[in-house]
């Protein structure tokens, strides 16, 4: 009879080097879903500015419609009611008056400005007039700027000429190509 044999082994299992990988994976999970909330908020706030944003326009464009038809009521009003023809006559006359008083308020110092701006306008003549080389760099910028457009004018020029000129040899290039493509085909034939 054969003898049964057993074989016990023991194996001791360090499982802390598996805890702490697990332990930086929570973590990292963790901080990826902190990412991901934020991203949510941004995405969100972003999503309400914008509708924000549209209802503004819309609630615009309604101030700006009933804005017109209001104008639009009271030119008619004011045409063919007498009241209120002469209150927007009467709105005109002090609008006349109050501008004016601000103009006589405002002028000395409005006259003061126009000088101002008239005596800076003479300063800068003078300048000029007396600048030696003013003219001559007039004249020698006017002449490079001929030059230039002259120049490109004759660039033009040629490409034009060289396309009315490949339109006249197209037939005969067109020949040469048809030549060369019998040719090729010739010599793949056998003798």
């Amino acid at each position: 009879m054969a003898k049964q044999m057993k074989a016990v082994i023991r194996a001791e299992v360090d499982a802390s080097g598996v805890t702490r990988g697990v332990n930086k994976a929570e973590a990292e999970l963790k901080r990826l879903n902190a990412t991901a909330g934020r991203t949510s908020a941004f995405t969100g706030a972003a999503a309400a500015m914008q509708a924000a944003q549209i209802g503004a326009q819309i609630i615009g464009q309604a101030v700006q419609a009933a804005s017109n038809r209001v104008q639009s009521l009271q030119q008619i009003t004011t045409a063919y009611n007498v009241q209120a023809a002469n209150a927007a006559t009467m709105a005109q006359v002090a609008d006349f008056q109050r501008n004016k008083r601000i103009a006589a308020s405002l002028g000395p110092d409005v006259i003061r400005g126009i000088q101002a701006q008239t005596a800076a306008k003479d300063a800068e003549a003078a300048r000029m007039l007396a600048d030696p080389l003013l003219g001559p760099g007039m004249a020698s910028s006017m002449q490079v700027g001929a030059e230039k457009e002259a120049f490109l004018n004759a660039r033009a020029d040629d490409a034009i000429g060289t396309a009315a000129l490949g339109a006249t040899l197209m037939p005969e290039v067109l020949d040469v190509l048809r030549n060369m493509q019998q040719l090729i085909r010739d010599l793949g034939k056998p003798f």
